[in-house]
């Protein structure tokens, strides 16, 4: 693969939008969805031969801050999707399973995107342009996101990074790849 995806999910929509409301009920803030190894064309990879995911794996404090920050919204059942992630995105890490959720949690933990907006006075409970979301997150961490919306609502912020062992950020090259970013000229950042 070429480059990781770093996808987060901004939580009061992704609650709205769901057709089963979430069981999780979390601030409005963003939470991990996953890390995904992915290439500039269409074709990320999937579902690659790997160790299963094993659960009794994850010590204590790890488990906690999966449990705090990549949650299983809809349903409750964080096991289930962090499984699910690895299965479909994160065997093709060529990481070791703790190695690679704890990666996942080092660059979430390292570029809070709510505390970069609201810095720049983008704060929940109003429309924005993208650009300026978009903007404002690339004058602060040197890296254009993609932004991912639905119902032109702000659904996800996805960072990318390098795959060399210093980890960069760099500039999303594609918007979303597969679905589009579905974002208008103006975007609703709900409360």
């Amino acid at each position: 693969f070429e480059f990781w995806r770093l996808a987060e999910t901004w939580t009061p929509t992704f609650c709205m939008n769901t057709k089963n409301p979430c069981v999780v009920h979390i601030s409005s803030r963003f939470t991990v969805h996953g890390l995904w190894p992915s290439n500039k064309s269409n074709s990320q990879p999937q579902f690659c031969p790997s160790v299963k995911f094993d659960a009794n794996k994850i010590g204590p404090q790890l488990n906690s801050q999966l449990e705090t920050n990549w949650s299983a919204l809809k349903d409750g059942r964080n096991i289930s999707f962090w499984t699910y992630q690895w299965n479909k995105h994160d065997s093709c890490s060529q990481l070791q399973q703790n190695d690679f959720l704890q990666l996942a949690l080092t660059i979430f933990f390292k570029n809070d995107l709510k505390a970069i907006l609201q810095k720049h006075d983008i704060v929940p409970g109003k429309s924005y342009l993208t650009a300026s979301i978009t903007t404002t997150i690339y004058n602060d961490i040197r890296a254009m996101p993609e932004v991912v919306c639905s119902s032109n609502q702000l659904t996800e912020i996805r960072l990318c990074l390098n795959t060399s062992t210093t980890l960069e950020l760099i500039n999303c090259t594609t918007q979303a790849v597969g679905q589009g970013s579905k974002c208008k000229t103006s975007v609703n950042y709900i409360l």
